[in-house]
């Protein structure tokens, strides 16, 4: 299981040395209570809630044996990396090989730390699921209806280019990032992690 995060509208990636131990992810709905007359209390599911996941590990000093790869990266360029993605105005996508988990997030909170001798970088980063705001349908103008009025022309291949993610083309082409698999699907694509620049997709 490797764990990556994608900042910088998917310019940067950023693999975690050590994968946390455990994790838990809270996908959760709000539930409303509403009284029917000769029933009683009646719950009733609404929304459902961001998706909230807490990640905790270390950024290691010196190559453990116990690191994903090598050489690992410094602990405080990591640091920067992320307080940069933090500060932006820009979610982070989240992939978590070997489970379904490939969102975007922003990052709530980023605590991080050092312990006496050490020089390991221990750090809590706590994330909440990013969602675009959506029109509602039963919005209209007459802008929207001139360009319903014409067929949408879309391309029938893509190049991919450096720093571009299955999440982030499909977002691009489709609208929508969640549609990565059925590009890697369309493409026989086995591995996402080796998308090459230059590779010419089909749509």
């Amino acid at each position: 299981m490797k764990w990556w995060l994608i900042g910088n509208q998917g310019k940067e990636k950023f693999q975690l040395p050590v994968p946390p131990g455990d994790f838990k992810l809270n996908n959760s709905h709000d539930i409303q209570t509403v009284n029917l007359n000769e029933i009683g209390d009646f719950p009733i599911k609404a929304d459902r809630k961001p998706i909230s996941i807490s990640i905790t590990s270390i950024l290691p000093s010196q190559d453990y044996y116990f690191c994903q790869y090598r050489p690992v990266p410094k602990p405080y360029d990591c640091v920067s990396k992320i307080e940069k993605w933090k500060e932006s105005n820009y979610p982070i996508q989240l992939l978590v090989t070997e489970t379904n988990i490939n969102r975007l997030f922003l990052i709530e909170s980023f605590e991080y730390g050092e312990r006496a001798g050490s020089r390991d970088v221990e750090f809590t980063l706590n994330l909440i699921e990013f969602r675009y705001i959506t029109k509602p349908s039963n919005v209209s103008s007459s802008t929207t209806k001139k360009r319903n009025s014409q067929p949408r022309k879309t391309s029938k291949s893509y190049t991919v280019k450096s720093g571009d993610t299955l999440f982030v083309i499909a977002r691009k082409v489709y609208g929508d990032g969640s549609k990565w698999r059925s590009l890697a699907s369309k493409n026989n694509i086995k591995d996402p992690k080796n998308l090459k620049a230059g590779k010419v997709l089909m749509l």
